[in-house]
């Protein structure tokens, strides 16, 4: 089974372009000026982890980041 992943984005970096909403639209959206905004919510079957990495690797200004998602269990933390 594939580990989920978290989508990210760099506001610093991202300069508009919009390539990853066009790539993975089912979790990055656009603001009125063109900046990306991400669903931080895991990623967890295989197509949209593949999507997100796809969105990563066609960033041209490198604002995207894939991370592993933290494991969540089923007991608070203090």
């Amino acid at each position: 089974m594939n580990e989920p992943v978290a989508l990210s984005v760099d506001m610093v970096r991202c300069t508009g372009h919009g390539i990853c909403a066009w790539v993975f639209p089912q979790r990055v959206d656009l603001d009125e000026w063109g900046f990306a905004h991400v669903d931080p919510t895991p990623v967890a079957s295989a197509s949209d982890a593949r999507r997100a990495r796809r969105a990563e690797r066609a960033c041209p200004r490198r604002a995207l980041t894939v991370t592993t998602a933290p494991a969540v269990s089923g007991r608070p933390t203090v």
